[in-house]
């Protein structure tokens, strides 16, 4: 009877190997496995821990711009009610009567400390300011053109950034209507200079840019974003846009903002860091 043929001694060490290959390279695997696992843990709470950082700057960013326009948020009241504001409106042409709103704001304002102040008669004229004595004085000036001005006389309050068109300096205007017993009587102003908190935000180090609702970024640590839209202007909104003088007489900046991959649609303020892209505020202003 034949005997049973016995398993290669070359075979076996060969299945043994092949064993062990596979061994090492499942080891293999799952090490670089638990290596890659460990790394997105690693790095998703690196970016959780960047991103709470990124909101606690956020928070501190919105509350200082918050606080800078609120700290003037009283002063178009308080100028409504002044007897000094109320006589010049009742008779624009009497000098007697525009010295004393003159000094009356001139005063308020060194106590204050904003941009400018001024009053606006109903036909949109300037009949006393606060730099009433300085060569680029609003005394004088129709402002009616101005959106703060045909807001706040229709529905009695108005905010607006703006590029000054008699001083050149850009601000974020605070209006309110001034009635009488018969309708109103003008419209009081305060203007408020942001230019302090940019320079802020720039020794920051943060790149920062605002964006109003026409989607044109108003301030910004970049000055080639500055006036410029963070997309392409339409002609109609070009159109209607330019006339309000509110990016200066040039109007917009032609050429959208470049930021690569960043995603801005639908926001009004917002925090740019690196290749983040945070939300901070809304201004009014239309």
């Amino acid at each position: 009877m034949p005997k049973a043929a016995k398993p290669s001694r070359f075979g076996l060490s060969e299945l043994l190997g092949r064993r062990q290959l596979l061994l090492i390279g499942a080891a293999l695997l799952a090490v670089v496995a638990s290596g890659w696992v460990a790394f997105e843990i690693s790095l998703s709470g690196a970016l959780r821990s960047g991103g709470e950082q990124a909101e606690r700057r956020l928070v501190l960013f919105d509350r200082t711009l918050e606080a800078i326009i609120e700290r003037f948020h009283y002063l178009p009241s308080s100028m409504a009610l002044a007897a000094e504001v109320r006589a010049i409106l009742a008779d624009p042409d009497n000098a007697e009567r525009r010295e004393r709103a003159n000094g009356f704001l001139s005063r308020l304002n060194d106590t204050a400390g904003a941009g400018e102040l001024f009053v606006m008669a109903a036909d949109g004229h300037v009949v006393a300011a606060s730099n009433w004595w300085a060569y680029d004085s609003f005394v004088g000036e129709n402002l009616g053109y101005r959106p703060y001005f045909e807001e706040a006389v229709a529905d009695g309050d108005a905010k607006f950034y703006a590029v000054g068109t008699v001083t050149g300096v850009a601000g974020y205007f605070l209006a309110r209507r001034i009635d009488g017993e018969d309708g109103p009587l003008g419209v009081a102003v305060t203007k408020i200079n942001l230019g302090e908190i940019e320079a802020n935000w720039w020794r920051s180090g943060e790149l920062i840019g605002i964006v109003d609702t026409n989607n044109i970024t108003i301030l910004s640590t970049r000055p080639d974003w500055r006036y410029r839209p963070i997309s392409q202007v339409s002609p109609a909104d070009y159109a209607r846009i330019k006339p309000q003088l509110r990016y200066g007489p040039q109007g917009p900046r032609r050429g959208a903002c470049r930021f690569g991959h960043l995603g801005l649609a639908g926001r009004q303020f917002r925090l740019y860091r690196g290749r983040r892209c945070r939300h901070l505020r809304h201004l009014h202003g239309r």
